[in-house]
């Protein structure tokens, strides 16, 4: 019994005498010391300063820890903010027993409450690439510490890329953890990006790794996300060139591409399903993307297939995809009316190269359908001397516009025009001073209903502010349209011209296969207009156009129903027909355009017996009109004349009862009517120009 009393004693006298010599150990280390030796070593490894709010201190306890609070890395020069990573406590622990012989050892590592700012330059350089300052003299060294960390917890940290008031991957809870320094590291992360929930679990390859043998470090990492699951295979090296590389096999499968919305900050459609697998390579500041494989979406509605490679993903550009689209569109997109269906397909190589301002974009070997409708050609979009540029080629076999039939909408809405045919609104000019192109198509057949019109091309090249636009039909409703427009925004106000020609098209055939109407039969046109003007918008172009108009139109039968108020009432008046239709055998007229005027050279036209002839003037300004009609019957003396006021908008026919009537209003100017040009087609107004002529009397025209 006294033996074991005197063991107890000797016991605690024994503790005693640890703690003793542990306080003594402890108060001896400066652990203040420490933080001016990692800030030097910090900063002559990666330039930027390291800052602690306050001392390094010592915590004593069974598990003894260094305890640090405030710690800041700065950022690069010029960054958007001062700090690129503030730790607000950290503690390192360090092991007992090795303070009695002087020596730290350092096991694990916990820091709480972390905020990591990354961001590139204009020359996509990252913040976190580091330029290393040595220290003029000695070289900086770290404290003399015997580094063995077998886990690492973080709390409660935020990631944040390049915009530092969004939402980045905030970090609740993340540990790194190993048995050993020969043992792999497990990894945990649990947190949200974007506003949801994120798991990550995983191993990564071992300490001895890392530090001693220097080989690639291994990584197998798995990521969880509300509809999302994700993989990273593969491993991390130090170059001497490139710094951390990576090379990484990644996988992604998505239960819906809209759930990808808040990840990338854009709206996506909802198209199904999504799985893809690519290898990730080369600087962890500029890698590659290779090896891209990925699908979206249903064959039954919208599916999307993209294959090839991103030399520079971060910068946008080195891009080189295969991209494949088909489906249909009437279950995608709701086109082809409910319950059809409108099969589409779409394929391409979508490239990108340069940068900053040489930067291009380009669609080659494009290939589509749409029903029955084709395209093939290219495009492309960049950038040169600060205008974007856009040249595209196209061309078409098929193109069928017809659309379904559409629900009728009734609406009181009216577009507010003020009385006006023509908008005040300023034109679009802007666009031809701030961008350069060229854009062609042609289209073999274009079907629009039951409007067919063949060999349709169109040309537009802008450049430097000026637009030159051309367009043709070969075949449409009879005839043939050719058309021709030129515009320079350069001039203020802007400029426009315009050569149209329409030869032998009939009205009739093109509104009733267009559906719109059926209220007009016949009506062969041969139109011709050569003019130009200036101004910022249609209405002020209009009033002021320098030029002439010529037009004939064969015989027409068109619907009573428009005879009853504007300037069909003039047809109502004079035309013949006792049915639903009413007749005009024949009209043509002669325009010039000048000072705010479009005024009548020659006009006439014909129904039953009649022969009207007219005199008068439109005021492009004021959209008035100013016209008299006077009617004459084969063979008899003129009737009294109608006079039409008003505006074009709301024209106003009536009886001109002062009139007088001793002769018709004739011809001004040249014994040969630019007319002429369309007498060959057989129009029966022709025949009453001429013989006006021959008796030496004028038949038509005037101005007043």
């Amino acid at each position: 019994m006294k033996k074991a009393k005197l063991a107890f004693r000797l016991a605690l006298i024994l503790l005693l005498l640890l703690a003793v010599a542990m306080v003594r150990v402890v108060k001896s280390i400066d652990t203040d010391r420490y933080r001016a030796q990692i800030a030097a070593w910090t900063k002559a490894e990666t330039g930027r300063d390291l800052a602690f709010s306050g001392p390094v201190k010592f915590r004593a306890s069974l598990r003894p820890a260094l305890v640090a609070h405030g710690v800041t890395l700065a950022n690069r020069p010029n960054g958007v903010r001062e700090d690129m990573i503030r730790l607000d406590h950290v503690e390192a622990e360090i092991g007992l027993v090795p303070l009695f012989w002087g020596e730290v050892r350092i096991s694990r590592v916990q820091v709480d409450g972390a905020e990591i700012f990354l961001e590139q330059d204009s020359q996509g350089r990252g913040n976190w690439e580091f330029t290393a300052e040595p220290a003029a003299g000695a070289p900086a060294d770290l404290p003399a510490a015997e580094i063995r960390v077998t886990q690492a917890v973080f709390r409660h940290v935020t990631l944040h890329v390049q915009d530092p008031a969004g939402k980045g991957l905030e970090i609740d809870h993340a540990t790194l953890d190993a048995d050993g320094l020969s043992t792999p590291i497990a990894v945990t992360l649990d947190g949200q990006y974007g506003g949801k929930h994120l798991s990550v679990s995983g191993r990564l390859g071992s300490l001895r790794d890392i530090f001693i043998d220097e080989k690639p470090l291994s990584v197998r990492l798995k990521a969880l996300m509300p509809g999302l699951v994700a993989s990273a295979e593969g491993n991390l090296r130090t170059d001497p060139k490139l710094g951390l590389a990576l090379a990484l096999s990644m996988t992604a499968e998505l239960n819906d591409s809209a759930d990808l919305d808040p990840l990338i900050g854009l709206p996506l459609p909802s198209l199904g399903s999504a799985r893809g697998a690519f290898t990730l390579a080369g600087p962890l500041a500029r890698p590659s993307i290779t090896a891209v494989e990925a699908t979206i979406g249903r064959h039954d509605t919208l599916a999307v297939s993209i294959k090839g490679s991103i030399a520079d993903p971060l910068a946008g550009t080195g891009i080189d995809l295969a991209l494949t689209v088909d489906g249909d569109a009437a279950a995608a997109f709701g086109f082809g009316g409910q319950g059809a269906s409108l099969p589409m397909a779409l394929s391409g190589h979508v490239g990108a190269s340069g940068k900053d301002e040489d930067k291009s974009w380009r669609v080659a070997d494009l290939k589509g359908s749409l029903g029955r409708s084709d395209i093939n050609g290219q495009i492309g979009v960049g950038r040169h001397a600060g205008h974007a540029v856009v040249e595209g080629k196209f061309e078409s076999a098929l193109l069928d516009l017809t659309l379904p039939p559409q629900p009728k909408v009734e609406s009181d809405h009216v577009l507010p025009l003020e009385g006006r045919v023509f908008s005040d609104d300023p034109l679009p000019t802007g666009i031809l001073m701030a961008s350069d192109g060229h854009l062609s198509w042609h289209v073999a057949k274009l079907i629009d209903r039951r409007l067919t019109v063949g060999a349709v091309a169109f040309d537009l090249d802008w450049h430097e502010g000026k637009l030159t636009a051309q367009g043709s039909a070969a075949s449409i409703a009879g005839g043939r349209i050719d058309a021709k427009f030129d515009a320079d925004a350069r001039v203020v106000p802007p400029a426009l011209g315009v050569d149209l020609t329409v030869s032998h098209v009939s009205v009739g055939d093109f509104l009733t296969a267009l559906r719109l109407s059926d209220a007009v039969q016949g009506a062969k046109v041969d139109f011709k207009l050569q003019s130009s003007g200036t101004g910022a918008s249609v209405r002020s172009l209009v009033a002021s156009q320098q030029g002439s108009s010529l037009l004939s139109v064969g015989p027409t039968q068109f619907a009573t129903r428009l005879t009853t108020d504007g300037l069909g009432a003039i047809l109502g008046r004079l035309a013949t027909g006792n049915g639903p239709f009413a007749e005009m055998r024949c009209l043509i007229s002669h325009f010039s355009l000048a000072d705010g005027l479009a005024r009548s050279e020659a006009l006439l036209f014909a129904t039953g017996n009649q022969t009207i002839t007219g005199q008068g003037s439109i005021n492009l300004v004021g959209e008035s009109l100013d016209f008299t009609l006077t009617p004459r019957a084969a063979g008899e003396r003129p009737a009294t004349p109608l006079d039409v006021g008003g505006t074009l908008l709301h024209p106003a026919v009536a009886l001109d009862r002062g009139a007088i009537v001793k002769n018709v209003p004739g011809i001004a100017g040249e014994a040969a009517s630019p007319l002429m040009v369309f007498a060959a087609d057989g129009n029966p107004c022709f025949a009453a120009l001429g013989q006006g002529r021959r008796q030496g009397r004028p038949v038509a025209g005037g101005s007043r």
